[in-house]
């Protein structure tokens, strides 16, 4: 898990008794070390990854019109940057986008936020 910030107490406790490897969101504001060890493991132990988005993962200035964000989270650039990594990874098969409410979306922001996104993993998959 990338850039969680919030976690419910039994959220967390799920999360330490599986352990379910997490990234902070630093780690994405920097060089990525951390996730890309992380991809490099899934890549020797998965046929397969699954790569999955939550809008609301954005720092709240991105996606102001959302109820459930926190702050302190990537921006749309530096997610972009991070998913052009990971999506250049050969066993990633799938990418699946949740929490964009375009009725809820005023002014687009949320919209052109997670189309930024997007746009970097589509870069990595281009290579």
């Amino acid at each position: 898990m990338v850039g969680v910030r919030a976690n419910d107490p039994l959220e967390q406790q799920l999360i330490d008794q599986t352990g379910i490897e997490t990234i902070p969101v630093d780690d994405v504001r920097g060089d990525c070390r951390q996730l890309c060890a992380a991809m490099n493991r899934l890549s020797r132990t998965a046929d397969l990854i699954y790569i999955h988005f939550d809008a609301d993962a954005l720092d709240q200035s991105e996606v102001a019109s959302m109820r459930l964000t926190e702050p302190n989270g990537p921006m749309r650039t530096e997610l972009a940057a991070a998913l052009e990594i990971i999506m250049a990874y050969p066993k990633v098969a799938a990418l699946g986008i949740a929490d964009i409410n375009p009725e809820g979306d005023v002014d687009g922001q949320m919209v052109q936020a997670a189309l930024a996104v997007i746009k970097g993993g589509i870069a990595g998959v281009a290579g």
